[in-house]
């Protein structure tokens, strides 16, 4: 049966989506539940609609969209598989088993179907399984230290689910964990996460994610003696990360995930701010460093410092549990890498941190300088890297970088911005939201726009961007829309006649420049030398630089230069070089609008 057409559906489903972006939740749920008082229609957008429906906490209308395409096609795989998956989780078992028979009956032959079918429901069977998590079941008082140990958000939880052709992903579920809940987890029967955040904005646990890149995983999937090479990698940084952990005094438990990974926990008592949790965090990274194999990543959790009311923040699968996709248990492991046979034993010994060794160990780290990265990963061999995952970015870099100048120098608007932003001076919400919506869609644009986050003065609930922007950059008529109430309204006479078939907007002035240099500015590497020696000659030139900012990009660029024979690199704004006077190594360049050398 051929699909209704809605172009009218997908055109609101990308207003909703850009609210979001917005952190415009309750808007976003109150429009949906307007827009389903009728039964939806649509095909490929009305799974959209379920689809979002379920990601802003509305389950009931996403079964609704789901029924609605079924009702059409009882047999439409997509929307019967979310259909299922979401009654199962919320424990109507009878409903799913409703649908799976119709679609059944329209698609007797599907193995698809009767594979559903034959799917273990999530809960309803109060079932052990011969591997449970400690060789016996654990006791009450065990099911109620764990909830204690690993507890996060109060009143929700997420649901893992896996499908084969979407993957694994998490639902989250309106209510609180509880011992029953955690029974469930523990028996293999449901695999449950946490929402870090609190309420309060607190945590009871900091944690580091180690993982394998799936695609690494995938490349060498045949090759058993890369996998083993892949998996000393991650030992061996898992092992350096909990033995700098360690000498801060600090209790670790490490797991193995049961997938590709695996993670350090450490328990807090009581929960601790979760913007300390990530200024200790990232500070660690910055110590130790990216790790030594490229295809290992480090992962911090909480990734956010705080969340808006309506929002949950970022989750971690709770540990001893199956994970859905390979059907292993999560364990706990000792220093060497060996399983634990009793783990429940070891958490009721474990110790749980204070917030002042958290602050003393601080004391101990980096300063932090920049807004820091959230995913930490080894050295590419390959080109250099278009995301910027390197996490370093600093003032110099955003001056001396060409796309943010070509802006800078034909949009009045992005300038006043930048420049307000980057000197740390305050920003208004609908001003911040400019500088995300343009320079958003480009790699330098992100972290320009996190760095200047990071240091504002005043607090901003917007979370961090953490990739490039989908979709289309903000007009120029909406930009001007978000600046007129501050004050701010630009001398607007832009002339885009060489796009004549584009909509206004800022970016287009990026088409001024050559597009084999305007790709390679894209792909810059901000830890490269030549780019650290521009951010550098910049930092000298800006009597309100940070020190702190000035110094961490010296001691980089000096090792950078070390490493090359000839020990200089020209950039367009001079060259710099390495000489050695009395003993000590120090930085010098031929730019005269800078200061003539530094020590390092």
């Amino acid at each position: 049966m051929p699909e209704p057409k809605n172009p009218k559906l997908r055109a609101r489903l990308r207003h909703w989506r850009s609210q979001l972006e917005q952190g415009a939740w309750e808007t976003v749920r109150a429009e949906l539940a307007l827009e389903l008082a009728k039964p939806p229609r649509g095909g490929e957008a009305a799974q959209e609609l379920g689809e979002l429906c379920e990601e802003v906490g509305l389950p009931a209308l996403a079964a609704r969209c789901y029924e609605s395409i079924l009702s059409r096609d009882p047999a439409r795989m997509e929307a019967l598989r979310a259909l299922v998956d979401l009654l199962r989780a919320r424990g109507r078992e009878g409903d799913a088993q409703l649908a799976l028979s119709a679609a059944l009956r329209a698609a007797p032959e599907s193995k698809e179907i009767a594979a559903l079918i034959a799917r273990a429901p999530l809960e309803t069977e109060e079932r052990s399984t011969e591997e449970d998590a400690s060789g016996s079941l654990p006791c009450d008082a065990d099911l109620l230290r764990f909830l204690d140990l690993f507890a996060g958000r109060e009143d929700v939880h997420a649901r893992q689910w896996y499908d084969p052709d979407r993957g694994t992903g998490y639902s989250p579920v309106r209510q609180p964990l509880t011992p029953q809940l955690v029974k469930n987890h523990l028996l293999g029967n449901v695999s449950l996460g946490s929402y870090v955040l609190r309420r309060d904005g607190r945590c009871s646990f900091l944690a580091f994610d180690f993982d394998i890149e799936e695609r690494a995983l995938r490349d060498y999937a045949a090759d058993p003696e890369a996998l083993r090479t892949l998996r000393a990698a991650l030992h061996a940084e898992c092992s350096r990360w909990h033995q700098r952990l360690t000498e801060f005094g600090l209790p670790v438990l490490i797991e193995e995930s049961g997938f590709k990974g695996r993670h350090l926990w450490i328990l807090l008592a009581p929960p601790v701010d979760a913007g300390l949790l990530r200024r200790f965090g990232l500070a660690l990274q910055r110590d130790l460093g990216a790790p030594g194999d490229p295809r290992v990543q480090v992962e911090l959790f909480p990734k956010q410092a705080r969340v808006r009311a309506e929002g949950l923040g970022n989750l971690i699968k709770l540990p001893l549990g199956i994970h859905r996709r390979t059907g292993r248990r999560s364990q706990l492991l000792d220093e060497e890498g060996r399983p634990i046979e009793t783990p429940f034993a070891v958490l009721r010994g474990q110790r749980r941190a204070r917030e002042e060794e958290l602050l003393s160990a601080l004391e101990r780290l980096p300063a932090d300088v920049g807004p820091g990265a959230r995913v930490l990963r080894g050295p590419s061999p390959e080109s250099p890297r278009s995301d910027l995952s390197s996490g370093i970015w600093t003032l110099g870099h955003a001056l001396a970088d060409p796309l943010l100048c070509c802006l800078r120098e034909h949009c009045q608007a992005l300038d006043t911005l930048l420049r307000r932003g980057l000197a740390a001076k305050p920003l208004r919400h609908e001003e911040h939201l400019v500088l995300r919506h343009t320079l958003g869609h480009l790699p330098q644009g992100v972290a320009t726009c996190n760095y200047i986050t990071h240091r504002s003065p005043q607090e901003f609930g917007t979370a961090r961007l953490g990739k490039t922007l989908r979709g289309s950059p903000m007009s120029c008529a909406r930009l001007r829309q978000h600046l007129a109430p501050g004050g701010l309204e630009p001398n607007c006479e832009c002339s885009f006649a060489f796009a004549p078939d584009c909509y206004p907007h800022p970016l287009l002035w990026l088409r001024l420049i050559d597009p084999g240099e305007r790709e390679a500015a894209l792909r810059r590497d901000p830890a490269s030398v030549e780019i650290l020696a521009e951010a550098w000659l910049q930092l000298l030139g800006d009597p309100e630089a940070p020190s702190e900012e000035r110094r961490m990009v010296e001691a980089l660029l000096l090792r950078r230069l070390e490493a090359l024979p000839e020990r200089e690199i020209s950039t367009p704004l001079g060259r710099v070089r390495l000489v050695d006077r009395e003993g000590s190594t120090l930085l010098e360049h031929d730019n005269p609008q800078r200061r003539r050398e530094s020590a390092t």
